[in-house]
């Protein structure tokens, strides 16, 4: 029913294929693949048809993990649950980083290797230290939409370096702000690393 939904019923209405762009996808287990999720079922064509349908929807989600729960994590069938859970949504990554020593900016590349977008407009705030720790400039760049980020594109996020600051060394931090951390202080940040 789902499949002929987002197909457009035959006609009867504008197919949604590309709906996954925006709003998010998730899905979930039923019959016996719910019972026994990372049991026999799990492996050959039922596993290859979970694989298609996460792909072919692009998900970010999948619900239920049958009746016992999550595997143990020293098993089989816990990597078989790591592997399915880690090929939802996005994975964003730092793809590359131009700009060293005393240039005017440094310019990054992040990459979506994911199957889904990032569907919020977190800001990215990069923070310059000293080699004791302390902050010495802090930047914002609001001009970078995460959620228009779709799997296989990149996109460009540039951090201008302060013109007075002083020579020495300094380290550059980046990461994505989580918007409920600002306004009640229990978002936890998306953190992003490349190290040069």
């Amino acid at each position: 029913q789902f499949y002929d939904f987002i197909n457009g019923d035959g006609g009867r209405y504008e197919p949604l294929w590309d709906l996954w762009k925006t709003e998010m996808f998730g899905g979930e287990l039923s019959g016996q693949m719910y019972k026994e999720p990372f049991g026999p079922l799990w492996s050959g064509t039922e596993r290859e048809a979970l694989d298609y349908c996460i792909r072919q929807f692009h998900m970010s989600w999948l619900m239920g993990v049958g009746v016992d729960g999550i595997p143990d994590v020293n098993t089989d069938a816990y990597r078989e649950f790591r592997e399915v859970a880690d090929s939802f949504g996005y994975d964003l990554y730092i793809d590359s980083v131009v700009g060293k020593n005393r240039t005017a900016k440094i310019q990054v590349s992040l990459a979506n290797g994911g199957i889904a977008p990032f569907y919020y407009d977190w800001h990215i705030e990069y923070r310059m230290t000293d080699t004791l720790g302390n902050v010495v400039y802090r930047y914002r760049e609001e001009d970078l939409a995460l959620s228009e980020l779709l799997p296989g594109q990149t996109a460009e996020s540039v951090f201008f370096i302060p013109e007075d600051l002083k020579a020495g060394e300094y380290t550059v931090s980046m990461r994505f702000v989580n918007p409920a951390g600002e306004k009640c202080g229990k978002g936890l940040p998306r953190r992003v690393s490349h190290e040069y």
